[in-house]
Order: structure tokens, then C-alpha cells, then sequence
């Protein structure tokens, strides 16, 4: 993983000469309207030069570039300029990459490169670019969606997710504005800003991630370990399928209170027709207590196959 410009924050800018005239393809794509007046649009960060904005987040802006040198598209992200100052945040930003980078699989975007551009001071990440669009944008175009099309989509994201907690690493922040579906139908985890080392000693009073999708240790600063993406796997699922959510609640504080303290409504209420199977499944993957939670995503996956080929789910494991 190449780092590009590493010089210490606050150091002073080094001369930099003329840069390169950036490639035709980045030269066309950038003369197109949609710039909006942002200064990156036409310019180089690293070695890529920015054409089009793709989106922004908590931490950073991404946007869809040219590879100085293979010339192919990629995506790179850049902390917001009311971010940079802020060390705390640079180091959960290149703590998400890091964390990120160290996962090869097709279910998880790529990270090429983590570096520093000092022409702008910023610190930035190139990426996988996606031709594809957020689950969360597909459910806003079609409404809730049937189960024999998101289960497959739900297997994939846990394929992703299960190579990411093979390498000790929790995403956090499961929900479908970070999970990508590509034109070809292949699901990409995004986004591991919130990613961290899984250690179930280290505890955290900072409630960091999207109140729905959080599962309750997150809120009440316990242990989290493979079970909590389990949780925000199992929310999103029946988000996907309902475009509602297990609990009621118009602000983050009556979300909490909701999630700790009232059962969920079950799916097959708020979906007729639904299996109960799958709402059996759902039921388990977002159990308030850790440990009623499947272990893995490897049983929640042998459980959502057996719904699609209509088998019996086996029963539950007896009570300690």
C-alpha cells in the first residue's frame, strides 16, 4: 500500500512544480457540467486527477477520478476541509482505510492507496471505483423488496463482512447507504469509517454510527465483537424488505430508548406473506442480549439458505 507526499500535519508545503496535464479521458470528463464550482473538479490530488463528485459523508467527499498512471477510474475520498485540522478524526479516518486495506475480497470495495496531498493539505484515500448504486437507493426507487432478491444480496454482504471479522475487524456502521450493488449484481461493503480491531475488552462511552441500525451494546458502551455487525446485517435486512423499521422512534433518543427497552414488531405484521422463517432468522440476528445472537455469519448464511430452497429451519440450540 503505496502512501503518497508523507510529511508530517503542519509541516510546510514543499515547492511543487507545474503538474502534468492530466489524461484525455480526465480532461473530457471534467469539461462536463455538474462541477458546481468545487475546487477539486480539474485537478490533481495525489496522482489523480478528480473529474466528478460522487458524494460525501461524516469524514470526507468522494469523487470519481483518473489514475494518473494506468488511467483507470477510481474513486477517492477526501477529508472535508472543516475535518483536516481535526486529529481525532484523521485518525479514525485513516484508521477506516487502514482497517479497510487489509481486506481483499469481492464483497468489499478496494483500497489502492492511503495518502497526503500537501498542495492542499488534506489527507485522502483512492478506492475501487463502483459503477453500480447504495441498496438504499434502490429501496427509495422500488419500495420494499422481495425476499427471493435481497437474500442473495444479504449472502454476499455477509461473505464480505465474514472476511473482514476473519482479520479481527468490525464494520460498525452496517446500513444500506454503505453496502453498493454493482450494474453486474455484486455487492460491495463500503464505508468502513467506523471500522475497528475487534476486542471485547475495549469499551467505548461514544455512541459512533446510525441509531437504527446500532445494536444496544453500542449504545450502552459494552463489548462489541462480530455479533454487533450481525445486528446492523439484521436491521438492514428487514429494512430492505419492509422500508420500515423494528422500532418506533422520530429522534436518536426515543430511537434508544425503543431498542432497549421494547421488543421489535415483528416483519410478518408489517409484511403479509412473509416466511416466518425469515423473520424467525431476523428475530435471532437482532437479539438485544450478544449471546442469543447467531455466532457467525457463516450460521446466519446456512439458515437464509434454507429459506430460499423452502427447507425447515432447525431449531434453536437449548438454553445454557
Amino acid at each position: 500500500m503505496a502512501t503518497d507526499h508523507r510529511t508530517e500535519p503542519g509541516s510546510p508545503a514543499p515547492a511543487l512544480s507545474d503538474p502534468e496535464p492530466p489524461p484525455a479521458a480526465a480532461t473530457e470528463e471534467a469539461r462536463a457540467p455538474g462541477g458546481g464550482g468545487d475546487p477539486f473538479i480539474g485537478e490533481r490530488v495525489g496522482n489523480c486527477w478528480i473529474v466528478a463528485k460522487l458524494g460525501e459523508g461524516g469524514f470526507g467527499t468522494v469523487y470519481r477520478a483518473i489514475d494518473e498512471e494506468t488511467e483507470r477510474p477510481v474513486a477517492v475520498k477526501i477529508v472535508k476541509p472543516e475535518r483536516a485540522a481535526n486529529e481525532e478524526v484523521i485518525r479514525k479516518f485513516l484508521r477506516g482505510a487502514i482497517a479497510a486495506a487489509q481486506i481483499e475480497h469481492p464483497n468489499v470495495v478496494g483500497i489502492y492507496r492511503i495518502g497526503r496531498d500537501e498542495r492542499y493539505r488534506r489527507h485522502y484515500i483512492v478506492m475501487e471505483h463502483l459503477k453500480g448504486r447504495t441498496l438504499q437507493a434502490v429501496l427509495e426507487e422500488r419500495g420494499p423488496l422481495p425476499p427471493s432478491e435481497v437474500i442473495p444480496w444479504i449472502l454476499q454482504a455477509a461473505d464480505g463482512l465474514h472476511a473482514a471479522h476473519e482479520k479481527s475487524i468490525l464494520h460498525r456502521d452496517l446500513k444500506p447507504d454503505n453496502i453498493m450493488l454493482s450494474a453486474e449484481g455484486v455487492i460491495k461493503i463500503t464505508d468502513l469509517g467506523l471500522a475497528r480491531q475487534m476486542d471485547r475488552n475495549v469499551k467505548t462511552t461514544k455512541v459512533m454510527g446510525t441509531p437504527h441500525f446500532m445494536a444496544p451494546e453500542q449504545f450502552e458502551g459494552k463489548g462489541m465483537d462480530r455479533r454487533t455487525d450481525i445486528y446492523g446485517l439484521g436491521i438492514t435486512l428487514y429494512y430492505l424488505l419492509s422500508r420500515q423499521f423494528p422500532y418506533e422512534g422520530k429522534t436518536s433518543m426515543q430511537i434508544v430508548f425503543s431498542i432497549l427497552t421494547t421488543p421489535p414488531r415483528p416483519l410478518t405484521e408489517v409484511v403479509p406473506g412473509l416466511p416466518a422463517d425469515l423473520w424467525e432468522i431476523i428475530r435471532r440476528m437482532i437479539a438485544r442480549v450478544q449471546t442469543e445472537r447467531p455466532g457467525t455469519l457463516r450460521d446466519v448464511q446456512a439458515d437464509l439458505r434454507r429459506v430460499l430452497a423452502g427447507e425447515p429451519l432447525p431449531p434453536p440450540p437449548p438454553e445454557a
